[in-house]
């Protein structure tokens, strides 16, 4: 599962603490999406991000 916001993806951690720092960045970047500040409005992307993030996360804490 890979979250991406246009036609960036995010990939794989190198560095502790990368997750989530790139976890609050595509946080702040969807909202913006969603928002439309300072980007062309896109909720549809901003809604599928932050269920791809929900999913990734709810992944996580059962261990898979």
């Amino acid at each position: 599962m890979q979250l991406c916001i246009g036609n960036t993806q995010l990939k794989q951690s190198q560095f502790e603490g990368d997750d989530s720092l790139k976890a609050i960045a595509l946080s702040t970047l969807t909202f913006l999406y969603y928002q439309g500040l300072g980007v062309k409005e896109n909720k549809d992307l901003a809604v599928k991000n932050w269920n791809e993030a929900v999913k990734r996360e709810t992944l996580k804490l059962q261990g898979i």
